[in-house]
């Protein structure tokens, strides 16, 4: 049980909407806490949105992975 405390896990999201298009940004998160301060995650990120207008039509969908480290002083 006492391993169990180290990890954590978070899901982060940003959504925007408008009349001409949208934009998506969800991340999935785990990580675990090293001692001393420091602290490693690992995310799957998902990001996708454009605009659809008389001028130009876009989108995407990107699906990056994130690791990152972290030290709190």
């Amino acid at each position: 049980m006492q391993a169990a405390r180290r990890w954590h896990r978070c899901v982060d999201a940003d959504v925007i909407a408008g009349g001409p298009g949208r934009a998506e940004d969800v991340a999935v998160k785990l990580g675990r806490d090293l001692g001393r301060g420091w602290t490693m995650d690992a995310a799957y990120r998902m990001v996708e949105g454009g605009a659809d207008v008389a001028s130009v039509y876009t989108f995407a969908w990107l699906h990056p992975g994130v690791v990152s480290i972290r030290h709190s002083w």
